[in-house]
């Protein structure tokens, strides 16, 4: 690589290499370029440096619809370009094996080469096309290729790419069930159906034990964006589970003085993203000792448990990880199971959650499922189903036993807030909005059809 480039400066990303000649920014062109005003209100554009500040512009009331003109196609043209863009995906997987893996591009490459300003009229799609050949594939790594053994696997499939477009064209916001009863329930079954394929616990699937609404004990899963927010949904939940019970029993400590004694386990090797997860929570977090395998153990764990709370601590949760993302290394849920059983029998207990992001998808074939020895003790466990599995990002996997833990940590419960959060005591499926951060969702579940 030519060391000048990659020297380059914030500058050189704004030059005028790749600048369409009809795109000028200049402050003369800028009503072709952006809409005049915005609410009925006058936009003024100070006359840029150097320029002549004597020339008078004069000012446009136009209203709201003054904004660009549709760029959207008309149903005939959708159909029409929809097949074109097909083949174009098509063409493009199918050559991948052909292509470089790796990129060519360096950093600020598209600022060198595309436009500095948002074109003042819509695009054809041939525009768009040539333009993705052109500056796009170079900055493209060829992920779907057979030689691409980099980072970790990342699934797709032809009829993963048609699900992402099905989700996407029936255009389905999912709040609740009444919103669009077809996402919600098309989402248990695929829950249910992976689950069962996986040989999880009873306790784990809908209409399982208790009710599928989590009242009674019952359990289910829902699909997220990623290992980091099925982390970041149990981590919320796990703490405050333990702020309900130590308030019951501890008078003396505030609530942030006893979050702040916050404890949360996981083994050297598990998933980066949760020190961030923590950081956010505001608890602290151990990283345990592994062996030469990479496995965390139950003597380890037990001694680090019983060490903070001699000192003070309240141990929240712990995070085993069964084929870790770095090594493939399986901690030994089978005896931190029953230790954490056990320990709850003195103390409130702790949250015991299983991540499998990086290796879950195995757990399909019957072969790998001994590996998940123990995981009837689990309150919870977590897998991407976007590696190994032929589906597209974004598409993260989370099951729980008790759904009433994530539904009392996230529902909206204002009687003074809008209709559209309150409560449906007579609603028997997931209450999906009340299941994690994100109130709207897409119907990932499509994908997985």
């Amino acid at each position: 690589m030519d060391p000048d480039e990659e020297a380059a400066t914030i500058d050189d990303f704004f030059s005028d290499e790749g600048q369409d000649s009809s795109q000028s920014s200049d402050e003369d062109d800028l009503d072709e370029i952006m809409p005049s005003s915005v609410g009925g209100k006058v936009l003024t554009v100070k006359p840029a440096a150097g320029k002549d500040k004597k020339k008078k512009r004069k000012k446009k009331t136009v209203g709201p619809s003054s904004a660009l003109p549709s760029a959207d196609l008309t149903p005939a043209e959708f159909r029409k370009r929809g097949k074109e863009l097909i083949d174009f995906i098509a063409d493009y997987l199918e050559g991948s094996r052909d292509r470089p893996v790796n990129h060519s591009a360096i950093q600020g490459y598209l600022f060198r080469k595309m436009p500095k300003v948002p074109p003042s009229h819509a695009v054809s799609m041939d525009d768009v096309y040539r333009e993705i050949k052109q500056f796009i594939f170079p900055g493209l790594p060829q992920w779907q290729s057979p030689k691409h053994h980099a980072l970790l696997p990342a699934g797709g499939s032809y009829a993963s790419v048609l699900g992402s477009i099905l989700c996407d064209g029936l255009g389905c916001i999912g709040f609740t069930w009444a919103d669009c009863p077809a996402a919600t329930e098309l989402e248990m079954l695929v829950m249910n159906w992976l689950a069962y394929l996986m040989d999880l616990p009873i306790d784990f699937h809908f209409f399982g034990k208790g009710s599928p609404s989590g009242a009674g004990g019952g359990g289910g899963g829902i699909l997220q964006t990623s290992t980091t927010e099925a982390l970041m949904t149990v981590m919320a939940s796990a703490k405050r589970k333990m702020l309900g019970i130590l308030r019951e029993t501890n008078s003396k400590e505030t609530e942030w003085e006893l979050q702040d004694k916050f404890m949360v386990y996981c083994s050297e090797q598990a998933h980066p993203s949760l020190e961030r997860v923590c950081e956010i929570a505001g608890v602290k977090l151990k990283r345990l000792w592994t062996d030469r395998e990479g496995i965390m153990h139950g003597d380890t764990l037990r001694f680090a448990i019983e060490k903070d709370r001699s000192k003070g601590y309240y141990p929240i949760l712990v995070v085993a990880t069964v084929g870790t993302i770095a090594s493939t290394s399986v901690d030994q849920i089978g005896k931190i199971g029953p230790l954490l059983d056990k320990e709850a029998n003195n103390h409130p207990k702790i949250w015991f959650h299983i991540e499998s992001g990086y290796a879950g998808s195995s757990f399909i074939c019957r072969e790998y499922q001994p590996l998940l020895h123990g995981i009837d003790y689990a309150d919870s466990f977590s897998m991407s189903a976007h590696k190994w599995m032929p589906i597209h990002m974004d598409c993260a996997c989370l099951w729980v036993k008790r759904v009433s833990n994530l539904t009392q940590t996230f529902a909206c419960e204002d009687p003074d807030g809008p209709l559209y959060i309150a409560p449906d005591d007579k609603n028997i499926m997931a209450d999906y909005r009340a299941w994690s951060l994100p109130m709207t969702r897409r119907f990932r579940a499509m994908k997985m059809m």
